[in-house]
């Protein structure tokens, strides 16, 4: 049997979410089931990693909403999941998730601000949740320094998880900066981005949730 599987521009993207939310489903709530499958995802491909723990990177969007989605599903399925933010929460839904996470998993499992010296400490996971489906442009500042401690980890044998889309990576275009990060696994929600057709080695196995 086949599947067709819808390919959009971030635009579109942005529009289908915002048909959802005029529908009547909040906002949140798309963050919470996307997050919570994408965890499962995970569960279900990584499990022989999940022993050496799970490293999350959280943006400041909603990118890092579902990223804090995630690290709360891991962690209460009993993985040893450490949280870093490069850049503070700043959307409403994603300062409700982060909220929610910081209640479930250890304070010192949490780093805010500018990347640590020990930001490596043995995960066999990293989860990309820094930037989404509407970023243009490479990464900088704080959000640069964080694809770059995921690119020495995944040098070293970890394996990269995106969400959605690869950090640095055009979602419309597919045009990434040179050297750009390398997912092993991009989970993607509701529809698979154009970005990730045109630049396929940078988004690894792509996996479209709902």
């Amino acid at each position: 049997m086949r599947t067709l599987v819808r390919v959009v521009t971030s635009a579109e993207s942005a529009a289908r979410d915002a048909s959802a939310i005029a529908a009547g489903i909040p906002s949140r709530a798309l963050m919470q089931r996307a997050g919570a499958a994408a965890a499962s995802e995970i569960a279900l491909r990584y499990h022989d990693r999940l022993g050496a723990g799970v490293l999350v990177l959280a943006g400041p969007g909603n990118n890092g909403g579902d990223a804090w989605v995630v690290a709360r599903a891991l962690a209460s399925a009993g993985v040893r999941v450490r949280v870093v933010e490069p850049i503070a929460a700043k959307t409403a839904d994603a300062k409700a998730e982060r909220a929610l996470t910081l209640d479930a998993i250890p304070s010192h499992a949490v780093h805010s601000g500018s990347m640590p010296a020990d930001v490596d400490q043995g995960e066999g996971l990293v989860v990309d949740g820094l930037l989404g489906t509407g970023a243009q442009g490479a990464p900088r500042g704080a959000i640069a320094d964080a694809v770059a401690a995921a690119k020495r980890m995944r040098a070293r044998g970890a394996q990269v998880v995106a969400l959605d889309v690869v950090t640095g990576v055009d979602a419309t275009t597919g045009v990434a900066a040179d050297d750009p990060l390398v997912a092993d696994l991009t989970i993607t929600f509701g529809t698979v981005k154009r970005g990730h057709a045109i630049n396929r080695q940078t988004a690894g196995t792509t996996v479209v949730v709902d």
